[in-house]
């Protein structure tokens, strides 16, 4: 009986790897440059995945007609459904509607595509979503990368304390004589230096974040720790007015 079992356990095992499917394929731009570090993960199995090495190319073992997902910041998405291919050839078109986003730095704007500086900007309508959030800070936690965002204080009122690129990121000599990063970030709301806390975050229209001495050069010594710029919304359209009496 024990054989019998360990036998229908070694039979279940190789038909396990007969129907896994060894797939190979080389990722590249639209004018055949190589993708590296592209994400390829099988859909519905979010466990199973690689990225693409210096060469753009990838190996990924999938369950049959599985379909797989690749993706990389600036393209289109692709799925495709494995049927018989061993082997693909991913040529990955750029997202033009990603490039053609407006930035806010340095008090004017560029589109996302023009920019060679570290900055990241998101949406507050997009953030928030549904959620429940009574202040901008709350709703910026984990939306930022790079940006990290801790308690003030526990005294009623403090408002949330921000730093750029990690707490210990930055190798700087303290008072106390520890290293850390303890430079805070330039917060302007509408290029005006104010409390991030005191906007309510329904008047939030963006939020972009310079990370590095490029994006952020041109506030000055100021911004050695980075700037939050914060934009609100501006009715659109022609204004309008109606008199009664």
């Amino acid at each position: 009986m024990f054989a019998t079992s360990l036998e229908t356990y070694e039979n279940q095992s190789v038909a396990a790897v007969q129907q896994a499917r060894k797939i190979t394929g080389t990722l590249t731009d639209a004018v055949g440059e190589p993708i590296i570090g592209a994400t390829v993960l099988e859909k519905g199995n979010p466990s199973n995945g690689t990225i693409t090495d210096i060469n753009g190319k990838f190996s990924l073992s999938v369950h049959p007609n599985a379909v797989i997902s690749i993706s990389y910041i600036g393209y289109i998405t692709q799925n495709i459904k494995i049927t018989n291919q061993t082997s693909l050839k991913v040529v990955m078109m750029d997202d033009t509607q990603a490039l053609e986003e407006v930035v806010v730095v340095g008090y004017g704007s560029q589109k996302k595509a023009n920019l060679t500086g570290a900055v990241s900007s998101v949406k507050m309508d997009e953030v928030l979503g549904d959620r429940p959030i009574l202040n901008a800070s709350d709703a910026l936690q984990g939306a930022v990368p790079g940006l990290f965002v801790s308690n003030g204080g526990n005294a009623p009122g403090t408002s949330k304390s921000f730093q750029i690129r990690g707490a210990y990121s930055v190798g700087v000599k303290n008072s106390d004589g520890s290293y850390g990063n303890t430079i805070k970030p330039l917060v302007l709301i509408d290029n005006v230096e104010g409390d991030l806390d005191m906007v309510n975050p329904e008047d939030i229209e963006s939020i972009s974040v310079l990370k590095d001495a490029a994006s952020a050069a041109i506030y000055g010594a100021r911004a050695a720790g980075g700037v939050i710029v914060v934009t609100t919304k501006r009715p659109k359209g022609a204004a309008k007015f109606s008199l009664n009496y």
